[in-house]
């Protein structure tokens, strides 16, 4: 309980006082130490683990489906797309795009950006792999990642993977709670409720929403759920389906409305949930059928709709007038 406390309690300081560049810097920092601590770890995981041959040959008499083509290309075509979609619309990584000094800042971030993903992911899959070999019976795998720092690596290696770890936490709870504070403040309170407000009172509904949004994932950190890998895949696929259009064609085309957004999002979500509650009919991940009937609905109603005005075009397109 204190571990969860303390870890929410210092990602809401800086949130709350800093804002984004805190959340910026921080996420930075967060970056380094998540690609440096588990890089570092594989060679001694592997070490305890009796070396890489030892784990292949493990892993390929204890669960084959591990090393070979398990996955079909239908479920390697949703989890792609699931991931890959969301990430390219999320808000919270918006959010930091927006933060950029320049648009050959942000073509950099992203190239560092793959780097650093590309380390972290490879070096998961890595330690995973000889974790496994090490603790074959977990009744969840979400606990891998413990148990490599706990008994497996040294104390003060171990110690940093946990710092990795939550580092991860940290770096997307921040982002979460920015976010969705802000647009309570700026598009709830501001826009609905006080239209008149001055920004030093917005800044303070901010503050008090970060907080509320902030608390929230205490109660749902103790009821220690162990589906957190389920959560994330399910999360994604619908925060694909609701936004990707929308932003996609939102940005890069002109003939755009707002009732083509909002159906095209309700539209994407409904069709993602219950396309899943369905049980993925034709073996299809629930992100693609979300996706594509959100384009559609984005580009019909779009079509039949009053275009936008000029005024509101001006901030996204050059060449109008």
């Amino acid at each position: 309980m204190w571990g969860v406390i303390i870890t929410i309690g210092i990602t809401l300081l800086y949130t709350m006082i800093g804002g984004m560049r805190a959340t910026a810097y921080s996420d930075f920092v967060q970056a380094i130490i998540m690609a440096g601590c588990f890089f570092a770890a594989i060679p001694l995981l592997y070490s305890q683990a009796g070396g890489t041959a030892f784990v292949g040959e493990f892993l390929q008499s204890f669960s084959p489906n591990m090393l070979t083509w398990h996955y079909g290309f239908k479920d390697l075509l949703g989890a792609g797309a699931a991931f890959g979609f969301s990430i390219c619309v999320a808000p919270y990584e918006l959010a930091r795009m927006y933060t950029l000094r320049s648009k050959r800042t942000v073509k950099l971030a992203i190239g560092f950006s793959f780097v650093f993903q590309a380390i972290i992911a490879t070096s998961v899959a890595a330690a995973g792999m000889a974790v496994r070999a090490l603790y074959p019976y977990m009744h969840t795998p979400d606990i891998a990642s413990t148990i490599m720092a706990i008994n497996i690596l040294p104390p003060v290696v171990g110690s940093l993977i946990i710092v990795a770890i939550l580092a991860a936490v940290m770096s997307t709870v921040s982002g979460v709670m920015l976010v969705s504070a802000s647009a309570f403040s700026h598009d709830v309170y501001a826009t609905m409720i006080r239209p008149k407000a001055t920004d030093k009172e917005r800044m303070r509904v901010n503050r008090l929403a970060v907080l509320a949004i902030g608390i929230i994932p205490i109660f749902l950190a103790m009821r220690q759920i162990d589906i957190v890998q389920f959560i994330v895949l399910l999360q994604a696929s619908l925060t694909a389906s609701f936004f990707f259009a929308t932003v996609l064609l939102g940005l890069n085309w002109k003939r755009g409305t707002a009732a083509g957004a909002i159906c095209s999002m309700i539209g994407g979500f409904s069709t993602a949930l219950i396309w899943y509650i369905s049980g993925n009919p034709l073996g299809l991940n629930e992100v693609l059928p979300g996706v594509f009937v959100s384009l559609i609905l984005f580009i019909v109603v779009s079509l039949f709709t009053k275009p936008a005005p000029q005024d509101s075009l001006k901030p996204f397109f050059k060449d109008v007038g």
